[in-house]
């Protein structure tokens, strides 16, 4: 079969599959634009697009052996939307929480949600992506992607975008590697990056009815104050968040003194390939583990510098790359195989009810529409099925925006707001910064 009609479903893509059972393996990214697009050009930047990237015309088809992804017809009525709303909270709430199947759906869907403030019409785009095809680097990617070539065509009708990267394994990475980083992979390569879950994230029931998002934005002098924290303690603004989310977990789970628990820390593997022509829609992250030690009436720096420790030894061993290998390796077995072992994890980790709970940095959401003003953007990751626990973060000029998906019937909305809460009194900002921070919202 050729490679215009199908494409091989890398062991990424499978893992990401397979891990529909503990979540629903999307992920969005929401731009809130001052004005309104042209709709006939953007529907037309989406459509060229789309002939630039031959695997988002794809559907997933199963296989026991070796699944694969092929292209079908287009449905561009489930492709792009341009919706008139008067409750843009509702109507996005509804788009974004609604199931996407790699099996039978578009891999991307896109709307535009027109609404009318007293201000005058305002556009706001939400651009869903199924994570079994892609990460958030590769939807921020395809995002920058629409953009450009929507502001293309306001100029020049004929304008195409360049066709799309098609190698969209981890070997990549590897193979990229100069010959003595592949050397030290080897010798120090980080083995022991599986662990077993040890949190037990407070929940009601076990259930992924009444899926939905909510987050949390600072901004301003918050944004600002932690910041510069991190510059002050040589930190990235990365460590920062994760070291709040840790503390806020500890609240949230109630974790006893001199107790040892794994974080995961995603790493997008495209900062080695810095170098090449960067691939776009793929899955090249990989979760990082961390351990951190909770002790009694132990500091935020405490946190931070076990977390900064960690983080330094791990990048003398390339970190990343060695796991994206072993997922290559493991798949080279049949793909029913490999499914029965994930399930039956994944089975136990639900029976026994605990997690390791999952920190993403987004990194940045800004993307410039020429022609448009950008108010806000961020990035949200999958909505997690309990006992599972996962915040991403994206940032937006001077603001960072916190995001978790998660089902009302396992975590009541008012449990997250108090875990958002928690994550504010644990971060570095000074008391009066603290004060007035909103409640979360869909």
């Amino acid at each position: 079969m050729s490679l215009s009609s199908s494409f091989p479903a890398v062991a990424q893509d499978r893992m990401h599959f397979i891990n529909l059972g503990t979540c629903n393996a999307v992920i969005q990214c929401v731009l809130s634009i001052k004005d309104c697009l042209n709709e006939r050009v953007f529907a037309e930047s989406i459509d060229r697009m789309l002939e630039s990237e031959p695997i988002l015309r794809c559907q997933w088809i199963d296989s026991s052996l070796f699944p694969r992804w092929k292209e079908v017809g287009s449905d561009h009525e489930q492709q792009f939307q341009l919706l008139h709303v008067i409750n843009l909270d509702q109507e996005m709430g509804n788009f974004m929480s609604a199931p996407l199947d790699p099996r039978t759906d578009s891999l991307i869907q896109i709307r535009i949600f027109r609404s009318y403030p007293a201000t005058g019409a305002r556009d706001t785009l939400c651009v869903k992506l199924s994570h079994v095809v892609s990460d958030l680097g590769g939807l921020r990617y395809l995002v920058y992607k629409l953009a450009e070539t929507y502001a293309k065509l306001r100029e020049d009708p004929d304008y195409r975008p360049a066709q799309a990267v098609l190698e969209r394994s981890g070997w990549q990475v590897f193979f990229r590697l100069p010959f003595k980083q592949k050397i030290r992979l080897f010798q120090k390569g980080k083995k022991d990056f599986v662990a077993k879950g040890q949190w037990l994230i407070p929940c009601d029931r076990q259930s992924n009815e009444g899926m939905a998002y909510a987050t949390r934005t600072l901004d301003g002098e918050k944004f600002l104050s932690l910041s510069r924290y991190a510059r002050e303690n040589r930190a990235s603004l990365n460590l920062v968040m994760l070291a709040g989310f840790a503390r806020a977990l500890r609240c949230l789970a109630g974790v006893a003194s001199d107790t040892s628990l794994p974080l995961m820390n995603t790493l997008d593997l495209r900062h080695y390939l810095r170098k090449e022509r960067t691939p776009g829609a793929c899955n090249l992250s990989v979760p990082l583990l961390l351990e951190v030690v909770f002790q009694a009436d132990d500091t935020f720096e405490q946190t931070l510098a076990q977390l900064k420790s960690t983080m330094l030894e791990q990048k003398k061993s390339i970190p990343g790359v060695f796991q994206a290998l072993s997922l290559e390796v493991l798949f080279l077995a049949p793909f029913f195989a490999v499914k029965k072992l994930l399930d039956r994890v994944f089975a136990e980790a639900a029976a026994s009810g605990v997690s390791v709970p999952l920190f993403s940095d987004g990194g940045t959401a800004k993307v410039e529409i020429p022609g448009h003003t950008l108010l806000h953007s961020y990035g949200v990751g999958p909505i997690t099925y309990a006992p599972a626990f996962m915040v991403t973060a994206s940032t937006f000029e001077d603001t960072v925006t916190f995001a978790v998906g998660f089902c009302e019937a396992s975590i009541s909305r008012e449990s997250i707001a108090h875990f958002f809460d928690l994550m504010v009194e644990n971060l570095p900002l000074h008391n009066s910064v603290a004060d007035g921070i909103g409640s979360a919202s869909n």
